[in-house]
């Protein structure tokens, strides 16, 4: 399985360009990210080309996490032509979150 593709603050905006995209906002010292980051990267791998999914570590992306407000990591954020459409917070399981990706982007 592939790594998650991690953005910065200098090309976070890129990312979102893509017609739907999802980011999740998480840290290295965070036991909660360490937990979901197997299930977003399989997400991410299922879902290639379909939907960009990218890592923004908080540490490296501190403006954009700032401007989406994120209080708590693990965060997802789900976009739409660059607008956001969801969140969820907190660790999610495999099946509840591949269902929220399903129901938002109409996979």
């Amino acid at each position: 399985m592939a790594k998650l593709l991690q953005v910065t603050d200098e090309n976070f905006h890129e990312a979102l360009k893509a017609p739907s995209a999802v980011v999740e906002f998480w840290a290295e010292w965070c036991p909660g990210c360490k937990a979901s980051m197997p299930t977003i990267e399989k997400i991410a791998s299922e879902l290639h080309g379909q939907v960009l999914v990218v890592g923004a570590n908080i540490d490296n992306a501190p403006k954009a996490t700032e401007e989406y407000n994120v209080a708590s990591i693990p965060t997802i954020v789900f976009f739409k032509d660059g607008k956001e459409i969801h969140r969820t917070d907190g660790t999610v399981p495999y099946r509840k979150l591949i269902a929220e990706f399903q129901s938002r982007f109409g996979l």
